[in-house]
């Protein structure tokens, strides 16, 4: 697929067509970027272009390339890797294998939604308080009471459901779709299943 430089335009990390991405300002405030081969400057130029063209929220190829991997494989072309060449790298940086290559993932996404992950850790913290209230037992009692913690709980799980599907919104929103970025890159650290939550309660 062919593409126009006025297509880029919007990107919030305008790399393309730059030969030293490091000296772009936004590129600068993404401290993994500087750490992707360190020992290969030429490899780190196209490691940064990579993750720019795949992961700005301006980058054109998120309309135009619906099919991640088809993405993920223009991105790379792109950003000046030789699909065959490089595969051995390419593969580690299309399944984020390596920690810094989902921090840098991270720091970029951050940067770009403050206002969506703001939500999503506020969203996270008060989703964990409800699933800590409907993890633990409702008390044995008789009568009024017992009915009523029930109706609670009950209350509780639709807020639960309600607060999920505001949450899935969220990471569309981030994440474009990219089902390998929401189960690699953990925005806020929180415990928001069943089994962690009962982890924690029994430590």
């Amino acid at each position: 697929m062919r593409f126009r430089d006025v297509q880029f335009k919007a990107m919030f990390f305008p790399i393309h067509k730059v030969k030293d991405p490091q000296k772009v300002e936004t590129v600068d405030r993404v401290d993994g970027f500087r750490r992707l081969f360190r020992d290969d400057k030429a490899k780190r130029v196209k490691g940064i272009k990579y993750f720019c063209y795949m992961y700005d929220k301006g980058s054109p190829l998120h309309t135009q390339l619906p099919v991640l991997s088809e993405r993920k494989k223009i991105a790379a072309t792109l950003a000046g890797f030789d699909l065959e060449k490089d595969s051995n790298i390419l593969s580690q940086m299309f399944k984020l294998s390596s920690g810094l290559y989902i921090e840098v993932v991270q720091q970029m996404l951050k940067i770009q939604h403050s206002r969506a992950f703001a939500t999503i850790v506020a969203q996270e913290a008060y989703f964990d308080q409800i699933l800590e209230q409907l993890i633990l037992p409702v008390a044995e009692e008789e009568g009024k009471d017992l009915l009523q913690a029930y109706q609670i709980k009950a209350k509780l799980n639709d807020s639960l459901n309600d607060l999920r599907i505001q949450l899935d919104a969220l990471y569309e929103e981030v994440f474009r779709g990219d089902t390998e970025i929401m189960d690699r890159v953990d925005l806020s650290e929180s415990m928001a299943t069943p089994e962690s939550y009962a982890n924690k309660l029994t430590q």
